[in-house]
């Protein structure tokens, strides 16, 4: 018998409508073990998806995957052809209580929020980061944050924006010490936020193929390191700027 799961979301922004006819999608991952077909369509920016096949296994995470990727396949394809710019808000999922005999259903939310992220105990704060964004140093903050934040959007791409944050940092503290040369910046960058070149070297691991246009697959795990790897280093530099600017220093 196979599953079949109801998906929930809309279209932003909804001043803008956005309609679809219903689109088919089979999805097959074999390493995965991955064999599902993808039912999904919008009426007045309200999507509705169903994901029918061998997905009883699948995380809520990797099934929102699914159904992101493909809405996102669309709202690509339309800002290509026509320059409108839309979004998906995935709200949530709806599953058969199996173990139940009276037919029920349980509705899961997908919360707006990586949990690999809110464990964390941060050393800055909002306060901090935003006194440092309207600084001399404001450039280079804000596009790693602005990396960060796509890091967490798209799953598939998060070690190229991860390591690309990474070479912000690198270039910025290395200008600081007066170094032009990538090695010596990484150095640089290393010694002033004790950081393992070892950690450096995971993020890139997988980042180098999606900077040459290559796909690349990653567990759950490894990407909860790569983002973790990169907060880590991230934060590191902030209280570093935090320390040296006078807009950080209390």
């Amino acid at each position: 018998m196979t599953d079949a799961y109801i998906f929930t979301g809309q279209i932003l922004p909804e001043r803008q409508r956005f309609g679809l006819e219903g689109q088919r999608l089979y999805v097959k991952d074999p390493s995965r073990g991955i064999d599902a077909c993808l039912l999904f369509g919008v009426i007045d920016n309200q999507l509705t998806a169903k994901l029918t096949g061998k997905i009883e296994h699948l995380s809520n995470f990797m099934l929102k995957t699914i159904v992101s990727q493909a809405a996102q396949d669309i709202i690509n394809s339309v800002a290509f052809t026509t320059g409108r710019l839309f979004e998906l808000d995935l709200i949530g999922v709806v599953k058969d209580e199996k173990q139940r005999a009276d037919g029920s259903v349980r509705f899961d939310y997908f919360d707006n929020y990586d949990e690999v992220i809110s464990a964390r105990k941060p050393s800055v704060t909002v306060q901090d980061i935003v006194a440092l964004c309207i600084s001399e140093d404001g450039i280079p903050v804000r596009r790693c944050l602005n990396d960060l934040s796509m890091a967490l959007k798209e799953h598939a791409d998060s070690p190229f924006y991860c390591y690309r944050a990474l070479e912000t940092i690198r270039g910025h503290l290395g200008n600081k010490r007066d170094e032009t040369s990538d090695s010596k910046q990484w150095e640089v960058m290393r010694e002033i936020l004790v950081v393992d070149r070892a950690d450096i070297d995971k993020v890139k691991k997988y980042a180098d193929p999606l900077r040459h246009g290559t796909a690349v697959n990653f567990t759950g795990a490894e990407w909860r390191e790569i983002i973790s790897i990169t907060w880590n280093i991230v934060e590191a530099y902030i209280r570093f700027l935090r320390s040296t600017s006078p807009v950080g220093q209390k």
